[in-house]
Formats: structure tokens, C-alpha cells, sequence
């Protein structure tokens, strides 16, 4: 919907969850090929709550989820080798995550892990991501600190991934890197629900900035801003609307958000 052309790797089950879910790929102009049947689990699914303020806490039942070996990544290995971006996250095993990273940066593709649900993640991993996406929950998980502020920003460096992007919902967004720091603001807009805005945060992203780095370019600040800004966008737009696929948004509407005043920094 952001204007990409997407691959999707991932596994389903044998039910009527499973079967809605490939359905809508085609309908979405996803390539759906990567993803695969479960024979013996369910469609991975999660319970969502959201309160008064449109805030949103869930519970993951992974499902077939879990079934996504390295094997499986491998079976998809072009997919991953022609493409300008791979974003990946943590609902699936970490193998299968380290195993599609390990294809793309031997082929130069850029790789994107935002770290959700929340989980340590190996050095090993770390070491073959371009950008980390995190909120200040996953922040503190991944760099292993019960902190915030500047000592959590500097225990996210540390780390040594080029980039750190450390989302903060209507406070925006802040970009950490060894050679600078960079605030990206969040819209105003009415909140109603914010199921799927960080989904959308990190897909526009994607998408973006596959579209302005075609060469697959690494990452520095000056090259993610524009792709960060649209972005924040995007999850903005995701927050005025229920549910997590219903609320995502388009390119043009994307882009009509950007149209309007900026933001306060």
C-alpha cells in the first residue's frame, strides 16, 4: 500500500484463518509464494485490548509461526537476494530470522529487525542488521537496561548496529547512529486506535526507503530521514482507524499527511 512491490515469507495453518490470509495477499498484490501450509498448526493469531486513550496491549499465540525453519528461508533465498530491503521481526523463530539476514547481506541487501515481541537478540544477529527498529520496551530488552534518557540511548549504540530507530508513539520517533542524533516528529492526529501503527511505521519505511536507494546505499542519517519521515506518517495515519490490516494506510494517504503543516519539533 506504501508503494512497494513486497515478498512475503512466512508459514500458515490448514484452517479458515490460514486460507482468509493467503486469500488476501493476492488482493493486496503481495507475492505470496514464500508462504507456506502447516500441516499440524494453527494460523499464528494475537488477542488485542485497547483502552480509553486508544492504546493497544496483545497477547501472541505464534501458531504455525513457529514452524518457519531456516530451511524454509532458504527456499526463498532469490526472493530475498533481488530485493532492496528485508524487514524481519521476531514472531518467528530467530534461526529463520538469522538464516533470511545472513542471504541478504551476502547479496547486499539491506536488512531491518524491528524487535517485536520483545526478546534478547543475539550478537550474532545484530551483526547483520542495517536498522534496528525498537520502542522503549524493546529498547530496554535488547540492550539490557531498565533505564531511559540518554543512558538508554547510549546503551542502543553500543550495541553496534548503524542505526537504532527508538519509536515513542505521539512523542515521535529519535534516530541514534555512532555519527549523530536525529528527532523525527510524530503528526498530530485523533488517536483512536493504535493497533498496527508500528506495523505501518516500519512497512513505509520499508518502502520508502527502498524507492529513494535503489543501489542499496547502508544507512546514514541524512539518507533514512525522508524514509523516516514518511514513516511516522504512515503510523499516524494507522492510529485513526481500527484493527491492524484495515488501518493501513496507502501511499496517497500517506503522502497527504505529509502535504499538511509540519509538525512541532
Amino acid at each position: 500500500r506504501a508503494g512497494a512491490a513486497v515478498s512475503l515469507i512466512g508459514r500458515v495453518g490448514r484452517d479458515p484463518t490460514g486460507r482468509e490470509l493467503r486469500a488476501l495477499l493476492p488482493r493486496e498484490r503481495i507475492d505470496g509464494i514464500g508462504v507456506a501450509e502447516s500441516w499440524s498448526a494453527s494460523t499464528g493469531a494475537s488477542a488485542i485490548s485497547v483502552d480509553a486513550r486508544g492504546e493497544h496491549t496483545s497477547v501472541v499465540v505464534p501458531g504455525a509461526n513457529e514452524q518457519l525453519e531456516p530451511g524454509s528461508v532458504d527456499e526463498s533465498s532469490k526472493r530475498i537476494e533481488n530485493a532492496q530491503v528485508l524487514l524481519t521481526q521476531l514472531e518467528i523463530p530467530t534461526g529463520a530470522v538469522t538464516r533470511a539476514a545472513e542471504i541478504a547481506r551476502a547479496a547486499g541487501v539491506r536488512v531491518v529487525l524491528n524487535v517485536a515481541p520483545a526478546q534478547a537478540v543475539a550478537p550474532e544477529l545484530l551483526a547483520l542488521v542495517d536498522v534496528v527498529v525498537v520502542n522503549t520496551h524493546e529498547a530496554r530488552t535488547i540492550a539490557g537496561v531498565e533505564a531511559d534518557g540518554e543512558t538508554l540511548e547510549r546503551a542502543l549504540v553500543g550495541l553496534g548496529v548503524p542505526v537504532i530507530v527508538l519509536t515513542k508513539g505521539s512523542a515521535g520517533a529519535t534516530v541514534l547512529s555512532r555519527t549523530g542524533r536525529l528527532h523525527v516528529p510524530a503528526h498530530s492526529v485523533d488517536v483512536l486506535d493504535t493497533t498496527g501503527a508500528g506495523d505501518a511505521f516500519i512497512g513505509a519505511l520499508g518502502a520508502r526507503w527502498a524507492s529513494l536507494s535503489p543501489d542499496g546505499a547502508k544507512p546514514e542519517l541524512g539518507t533514512l530521514e525522508e524514509a523516516l519521515r514518511f514513516a511516522s506518517a504512515a503510523g499516524s495515519v494507522a492510529t485513526t482507524r481500527r484493527e491492524s490490516v484495515a488501518s493501513l494506510p496507502t501511499r496517497a494517504e500517506i503522502e497527504a499527511l505529509l502535504a499538511e503543516p509540519a509538525p512541532i519539533e
